[in-house]
């Protein structure tokens, strides 16, 4: 990436909403996101992680370690929730429902994404063609990320 001496160059962090049905039209969502990201003024673009599923299944699409266990679902709580409940019943925030499992480390961490990450990669380059954009960015997931919320059961600290 070359430096801007012009001005200061833009970009944005996180997931962006994904439309509804997003999988069966990757390709073309992924574009489409793009194309709204140079639209808005951005330089450095990303994919709206719209190849990454809800960031609590990413993580065990793409390392080793990790599996899902039943648990009793319990309705998650907040302030924000009470003044806002049209916001968190949009389908398209499944992420933010009760879930009725919960991920759990159970064996050693290690990367495993290397098919998924190349076509997400791809995908990005394809999709910001002819685009004027100064950089791409793809986001990813650190195991550490999830130390804080993800019950451990198979190493010692």
């Amino acid at each position: 990436m070359q430096r801007s001496t012009e001005r200061i160059l833009t970009t944005h962090v996180g997931s962006l909403v994904r439309p509804e049905g997003v999988a069966g039209h990757l390709d073309d969502a992924v574009r489409d996101v793009v194309r709204q990201q140079v639209d808005t003024g951005l330089d450095i673009v990303n994919d709206g992680e719209y190849g990454k599923s809800a960031w609590h299944r990413y993580i065990i699409d793409r390392l080793t370690g990790f599996e899902e266990q039943p648990v009793e679902p319990r309705p998650l709580r907040g302030k924000d929730r009470c003044d806002f409940p049209e916001f968190y019943a949009q389908p398209n925030l499944g992420l933010l429902q009760p879930r009725p499992s919960a991920t759990v480390v159970t064996g050693p961490i290690s990367y495993r994404g290397q098919a998924a990450i190349a076509r997400d990669i791809e995908r990005l380059k394809a999709a910001a063609a002819g685009c004027k954009v100064e950089d791409l960015f793809m986001t990813a997931v650190a195991p550490s990320s999830a130390a804080a919320g993800y019950r451990n059961e198979y190493y010692a600290s």
